[in-house]
């Protein structure tokens, strides 16, 4: 017997979690912001650093969003012995209502939707589980940072110091369009489009731990 999951209960529950990912940042990134501003001393950084931290506040204070680049929603899915519909309206929902920047345009014709919902768009990533429940949970992405993905097909003999060094030289090539401070999820292994996305879902741990 399945549980139904109603549209609007979905699209509810989307909103609610795009418009907390948006404006309210985790409490492991706040704390590795204030970190490293204690130990700063590039007069330069810590200027940066502390206007980040001020806009954190400011944005939960204000209920708006702390990045007007968050128009890529990441949805990871655990699906239990549920039936659930439509995602994406939910998505649309925040982008009017929040509201969030409405960067999503179709890739060849350019024309942009207005809200943030396309072909593919936003990708929904789904595990099924042998539970009575359904999780969902958001990764709001910027383009800065998704246009610096970058993938390789290592050698075998480049082994673990070859992974190290290209981890390295795409932070280095990637400078400061992804809007730094960055944090860095790195997949490892299986096909090319897996590894993409263990990188993305990596992205989802506490800072600070493995």
């Amino acid at each position: 017997v399945f549980i139904l999951i109603t549209q609007d209960m979905i699209k509810d529950a989307v909103y609610e979690l795009y418009k907390k990912a948006a404006i309210v940042l985790g409490n492991d990134v706040k704390k590795a912001l204030e970190d490293a501003l204690k130990v700063e001393d590039n007069e330069l950084a810590r200027l940066n650093i502390e206007a980040i931290l001020k806009n954190i506040k400011l944005a939960e204070e204000k209920q708006i969003p702390m990045c007007q680049d968050t128009g890529l929603p990441v949805i990871f899915v655990k699906l239990g012995n549920v039936e659930v519909e439509n995602l994406r309206e939910g998505i649309e929902k925040a982008t009017k209502e929040i509201p969030i920047r409405p960067n999503i345009v179709d890739p060849i014709t350019r024309e942009n939707t207005n809200i943030n919902v396309g072909d593919y768009i936003p990708p929904i990533d789904i595990e099924l589980i042998d539970e009575d429940y359904l999780e969902i949970t958001i990764l709001p992405k910027g383009f800065g940072s998704e246009n610096n993905n970058a993938m390789k097909m290592a050698l075998p003999a480049e082994g673990i110091e070859g992974i190290k060094d290209f981890v390295v030289e795409s932070v280095l090539k990637a400078k400061g369009k992804p809007c730094p401070p960055t944090v860095i999820g790195v997949g490892i292994g299986g096909t090319s489009d897996l590894c993409l996305k263990l990188g993305k879902k990596a992205l989802l741990g506490e800072v600070g731990k493995r």
